[in-house]
């Protein structure tokens, strides 16, 4: 049940109109004082009072609250005095775009955004960390801790297992919700994140992210995802593993977003315009506005194109020939491809400027 009501505040029942409703709060008066909690409904000149039931939302045209009906009692879940409790998603709005994924299905749940800034998510939510009202399939909408006058939505990218959520913000654009079993939270943690949380790492950096690619995982656990930032660089989070996906020296995961440097530890990467990766059994590649090109990470069946298949730990540029030290200048794009589920099969296409 889905009621959109002209108000959940009216104390007084006003004159019926037929088809009108009104969701009636505790301290209501005359006819309404024994119906608290209600929906009051105009047919045929007088008022028909619904019972709710657990799942019901009621949207208030007069202030834009919306309420949800846990099985006991009304929550208020956005608009002043949210208590921030999640939903089943209102239909009212419209779609303005859905979550990018890196050719997956995303744990077989979908998530989209509105016109009013609103996200839903839809599908099996068992693997997404967020079942508000325990039936894993939704659709649900997923409270933003913004003030959503003010803060809008860039980019939703859609993980094996989670959602980040890129913002409209200045610094600190990058908030996460759902899995973290690989550290793809961000905050220092395995822990799963049940409510969008900002990735602070990216507040204390001072920068913004202008896009992100997630892993290409469907039926696997490494989760992993990579920033870049509008000044260039590259960050990345989550699964690193005997394959290095996370290009920096360690097979540890990383918890915490990392900026991505040379083979020094502390040179960081720079002029990056795009990040290719598929799975953790593939290699993963950057591409720079000078058109060279860096990877890292697995090296499986060979698709570094370095004439063997050992994991590159750091990133490392691509020759004009192997062992010549002179760097490519001439890629225009690159596409990876990996397995998801064996450390084998694994390719790399190059597109050049010529």
């Amino acid at each position: 049940g889905q009621w959109v009501v002209e108000s959940a505040t009216l104390t007084t029942p006003p004159a019926v109109v037929n088809g009108n409703a009104y969701l009636i709060p505790a301290g209501s008066s005359g006819a309404w004082s024994a119906q608290v909690g209600k929906i009051a409904y105009g047919v045929s000149g007088a008022y028909v009072y619904k019972t709710p039931a657990k799942g019901w939302v009621v949207r208030a045209k007069d202030t834009d609250a919306e309420w949800y009906y846990d099985g006991s009692a009304w929550a208020l879940t956005t608009g002043s005095g949210s208590s921030g409790t999640a939903t089943y998603a209102s239909v009212d709005s419209r779609i303005v775009g859905f979550a990018k994924t890196n050719v997956h299905g995303g744990a077989r749940f979908r998530v989209h955004w509105t016109s009013d800034q609103r996200i839903v998510a839809y599908g099996d939510q068992s693997a997404f960390a967020f079942d508000p009202t325990g039936d894993s399939w939704g659709p649900f909408e997923i409270p933003v801790p913004w003030d959503r006058s003010t803060v809008t939505i860039e980019n939703i990218y859609a993980g094996l297992n989670y959602i980040l959520v890129q913002t409209n913000q200045s610094t600190g654009n990058l908030w996460h919700i759902g899995a973290s079993g690989s550290g793809q939270g961000g905050l220092g943690s395995t822990s799963a994140n049940t409510v969008l949380t900002r990735i602070t790492k990216f507040v204390t950096d001072a920068v913004r992210i202008s896009s992100v690619v997630t892993e290409a995982n469907a039926g696997n656990t490494e989760a992993f995802w990579f920033a870049i930032t509008t000044g260039g660089n590259v960050y990345g989070c989550g699964y690193s593993g005997a394959t290095h996906t996370q290009g920096y020296g360690s097979t540890t995961n990383l918890t915490t977003p990392r900026k991505l440097t040379a083979s020094d530890g502390t040179t960081a990467i720079s002029g990056v315009s795009a990040v290719y990766c598929s799975t953790a059994y593939a290699p993963v590649w950057a591409l720079k506005t000078d058109h060279s090109a860096l990877r890292w990470g697995a090296g499986t069946d060979g698709a570094h194109g370095n004439n063997n298949t050992t994991a590159l730990q750091w990133p490392t540029a691509l020759e004009t020939t192997v062992g010549s030290g002179i760097t490519r200048t001439d890629i225009a794009a690159i596409q990876v491809t990996g397995s998801s589920v064996v450390s084998s099969k694994a390719n790399t296409w190059l597109l050049t400027t010529g």
